[in-house]
């Protein structure tokens, strides 16, 4: 996750109410800041300041969505100003969602939870080898078909109890790789699919390595 604004009161706001243990959150405080540090580390969201000198939001965003390489991003864009038809011109420069402001942690989040799933994720043919990590109920370490794949987390398939909440460590390859992903996740949801028991589970924070191999296979 990027959080870009202008200001330092700005981004402390922000800093505050995003940093959880399983996210990883850049910061930049300009437009080609940003544009540098997605370059670079290919996030998954940026929340962005739409008034900045110089390059502003709105334009770091058309950059984005103009660059095949950079545009498999969820971008919000938020702003002090309320004139009618902002809304309207950030989603059409190629913002997923649009935020005025004064706004609370309670709307931010939901908001984010919601483009968090927005992210890219390929389809896939992969296995993990799943095991527990919580003091929840025992269930037995699993091998499970990784349905998709993401920055953000994986949907697998395995018909097993899980719930959500649960704390899971997951272990594959992917294709090309000598080095496997090896990630903790969180159970976030059951999806109910014909015949089928799917999870998506979200990453804990993924080392440089994991971060690499997961940028190079979802985006090939």
């Amino acid at each position: 996750m990027l959080i870009v604004d202008d200001t330092p009161v700005g981004l402390t706001f922000l800093r505050g109410i995003v940093k959880q243990p399983h996210l990883t959150v850049f910061e930049a405080n300009s437009g080609r800041g940003a544009l540098e540090i997605h370059r670079r580390e290919r996030v998954d969201l940026i929340i962005m300041d739409l008034q900045m000198p110089g390059v502003d939001g709105e334009q770091v965003t058309r950059m984005i969505r103009a660059d095949r390489a950079l545009r498999n991003v969820s971008i919000l864009l938020f702003s002090d100003t309320t004139r009618a038809g902002l809304r309207d011109r950030c989603l059409a420069s190629g913002a997923n969602d649009f935020l005025a402001k004064p706004f609370n942690s309670a709307q931010l989040m939901t908001r984010l939870s919601l483009l968090l799933n927005v992210a890219v994720r390929k389809h896939t043919t992969l296995l993990a080898h799943v095991d527990l990590q919580d003091d929840g109920p025992p269930i037995a370490p699993f091998v499970a078909r990784i349905v998709n794949v993401s920055m953000t987390g994986l949907l697998l398939e395995a018909d097993v109890p899980l719930t959500e909440g649960r704390t899971v460590s997951v272990k594959f390859s992917v294709p090309g790789q000598t080095t496997q992903v090896t990630a903790t996740a969180t159970v976030a949801r059951r999806v109910d699919a014909t015949g089928a028991k799917r999870w998506g589970v979200r990453f804990a924070a993924l080392d440089h390595v994991a971060r690499r191999i997961l940028r190079d296979y979802v985006g090939s």
